[in-house]
């Protein structure tokens, strides 16, 4: 019993090697047939045996990562009890066909043999097995098929091929079978020995392919977004420049300025001007601009509930005046955006460097639900004053909000759709690391391709996480490498 747990535990860890993706099984499995081979030579009491070793080969070797232990082990256990009735099927059946000692000696023997102990018997633990993977959710529902193919050809080629090769040393009668270790035994374990190699070498060549293709589009994918997400600040300098060349913008010339850059597929959601304001004047200057607008306007702190504003020692707000489209952002008229951290960061910022500057994420002042924004400052001084007085010389500055999933889709709109992406912002400080991407996208699956190219926007450092799943890869998988060993051992098989 020992020996034939051994032995099958050896060789199950070997063949594990060539397990081929998506599948969980490998496209020969020489334990099936050493445990048919135990099984017919030393009847019932080898069967404990393969009980044993394919419980040990499960939960030594292929135990699937990331299951909760209980249902790990369920699944080992149900694995080696699907093992141990496979081969007291095979058993049986080849007993109800060929009576008297078995040996193989007749086409007839040989081909009842293939199809009743391998054919047939092997479709026990290639069902049972991929229906309790399928339930665990190891194996994807659109891998079932795979998975049970791949399971049912290692076993049966399993069979074909190692139990013979086991048979030349312990099959009975001992004189029909020891003849045969030269010339059935050891160019049958030649030719599987080379044959796995050269498999090994394929599903490598395969993976390899996959990796490249998968690298190919994701990086095309990360150009494409620093493409889209440069348009972003194309439509902040065409505000600078507007802001620039006029002293007095017209809301109307706002509107005009602003759609083309509103129309771009990068979904821009807001384009305006925030205009710095003594405390002591808000309210000629909130009178003065609902006159220009011709609609309420008022200047607010956003209040953040339990966080006290960062804005009330200013002498100054710096409010926005002008939206574009006002439609769609009317809420976020007249915050003083030095009362957002965020915005406030970012908005000084530039006034020292005299650059475009991107803020955190955050939730913008229009957003009615969650989605995660970030809004592109440059700033706007009286004159052409030296660093160190620009701060001084601010008089406001000119914007543009993105709403970052809606950015991001637009801007990975021609990728392949298999890529699963995520945007991160890089600092560790960031109140909301996923600026874009489904939940808990940040974490990829075992297994998964990844793909990470860094951003840089407005002084922000983004990374772009870009996945896949390396079966959804298209134009590679495993189908030279599977087609190879299974042709291959199929005709090892035939000697």
């Amino acid at each position: 019993m020992l020996l034939t747990a051994a032995g099958y535990l050896l060789a199950g860890k070997l063949a594990l090697l060539l397990a081929i993706p998506p599948g969980y099984a490998s496209p020969l499995y020489p334990s099936a047939g050493l445990a048919l081979a135990a099984a017919l030579v030393y009847g019932r009491v080898a069967l404990p045996g393969v009980l044993m070793g394919a419980y040990l080969v499960q939960v030594l070797v292929a135990a699937p990562s990331g299951l909760h232990p209980p249902l790990a082990q369920l699944l080992s256990l149900v694995t080696a009890v699907g093992a141990m009735l496979q081969a007291a099927l095979g058993v049986a059946l080849v007993r109800w066909r060929l009576k008297g000692p078995l040996e193989l000696a007749e086409p007839r023997e040989v081909a009842t043999f293939c199809l009743l102990a391998g054919a047939v018997a092997c479709c026990l633990n290639a069902s049972l097995s991929t229906l309790a993977l399928s339930w665990a959710g190891v194996v994807p529902a659109g891998a079932r098929a795979f998975n049970w193919w791949t399971w049912w050809v290692g076993d049966t080629l399993g069979v074909l091929i190692g139990a013979p090769i086991l048979l030349t040393l312990i099959g009975r009668p001992q004189a029909a079978w020891a003849t045969r270790r030269i010339t059935l035994g050891l160019p049958l374990l030649i030719a599987t020995v080379l044959l796995a190699v050269a498999t090994v070498l394929v599903a490598r060549w395969d993976t390899e392919r996959t990796r490249s293709v998968f690298d190919r589009d994701a990086s095309a994918a990360g150009a494409a977004l620093t493409a889209e997400l440069r348009q972003a600040l194309f439509a902040l300098e065409a505000l600078r420049g507007l802001y620039v060349g006029s002293d007095n913008v017209t809301p109307e010339e706002l509107h005009r300025v602003t759609q083309p850059w509103l129309q771009l597929p990068l979904h821009i959601q807001a384009m305006g001007y925030s205009e710095r304001v003594s405390r002591q004047v808000i309210a000629e200057h909130q009178v003065a601009v609902t006159k220009r607008l011709g609609r309420p306007f008022r200047i607010f702190d956003r209040e953040t509930a339990g966080i006290p504003s960062t804005s009330r020692g200013d002498a100054d707000v710096v409010a926005i005046t002008l939206i574009e489209p006002m439609a769609a952002n009317q809420r976020a008229l007249g915050v003083n955006v030095l009362s957002v951290p965020a915005a406030r960061e970012a908005l000084l910022r530039p006034a020292e460097t005299d650059a475009p500057a991107a803020t955190s994420g955050f939730q913008l002042s229009q957003e009615s639900a969650d989605q995660t924004g970030v809004v592109l400052y440059r700033a706007l001084y009286d004159g052409e004053p030296e660093a160190a007085a620009r701060r001084q010389a601010l008089r406001g500055a000119v914007f543009v909000s993105l709403r970052m999933q809606q950015s991001m889709a637009a801007a990975t709109r021609h990728a392949p759709a298999y890529l699963r992406w995520c945007l991160i912002d890089s600092q560790p400080a960031a109140i909301r690391p996923v600026l874009a991407g489904t939940a808990g996208c940040e974490v990829m699956a075992a297994g998964a391709l990844r793909h990470d190219t860094a951003l840089t926007l407005g002084g922000q450092h983004w990374v772009l996480h870009l996945g896949a799943d390396p079966t959804q890869v298209p134009d590679a998988g495993p189908g030279n490498a599977w087609l190879f060993s299974t042709v291959g051992l199929l005709s090892a098989a035939m000697l």
